[in-house]
């Protein structure tokens, strides 16, 4: 874990090309946290793709079955709505530390996957406890913050990684239950149009 918490590399990073005017320290400070914003933000969503892995492994499962045991016409659709919302709420009071844990409780996962899951957790806790901490002194200087923006850069590749990592995995369990692609593309239509939303949101 030390390794991971360790300064980027910096050799693929490419940094702006210094233009003509003059360097602004405050602007330059405001990147930083601009970074760090996004950096969290694709944390949260890394978070928030562990608890719908968890609602569909575990709560959409067990309707699936109830509901090919008693029929479309004994299924009490407020009764799986309101299940629905009491459970997704329940998986996102969970620490993320549970959520991995109950994630890999419910499905054996590649080792691959499972590291990836690791070092997110790992990047997400120090961006939430440590990082502007353990960063001060870089963030003081010029060249430091350069440093801060570049890790933070890393830390969103890394969390979109095992976020469409995760999604790929949940994939086939998605199908078992009735949810396939061509379905969920349009559900995720009609969410963003009755939002008034355009249809490429989800993928800026």
């Amino acid at each position: 874990m030390e390794t991971l918490l360790q300064h980027e590399r910096l050799d693929d990073f490419e940094f702006p090309v210094m233009s003509a005017e003059p360097y602004n320290e405050d602007e330059h400070c405001k990147e930083v946290y601009a970074h760090f914003g996004l950096a969290y933000f694709t944390a949260c969503v890394f978070e928030s793709g562990l608890a719908n892995a968890i609602l569909q492994l575990d709560y959409l499962t067990q309707v699936a079955k109830d509901y090919r045991l008693i029929g479309r016409e004994n299924f009490d659709r407020s009764a799986y709505e309101a299940g629905f919302d009491a459970f997704l709420a329940k998986q996102h009071a969970l620490s993320l530390g549970n959520l991995v844990k109950r994630v890999q409780e419910l499905t054996e996962m590649e080792a691959d996957l499972k590291a990836q899951i690791v070092e997110a957790k790992a990047r997400r806790d120090f961006l939430a406890h440590h990082f502007f901490r353990e960063r001060a002194v870089e963030f003081c200087k010029r060249n430091g913050r350069d440093t801060m923006i570049a890790e933070l850069v890393t830390a969103c590749t890394i969390f979109d990684s095992v976020d469409q990592a995760l999604t790929e995995f949940i994939e086939p369990y998605r199908k078992k239950i009735g949810i396939s692609k061509e379905l969920l593309s349009k559900y995720t239509a009609r969410f963003l149009k009755e939002h008034g939303l355009p249809d490429d949101t989800l993928q800026n």
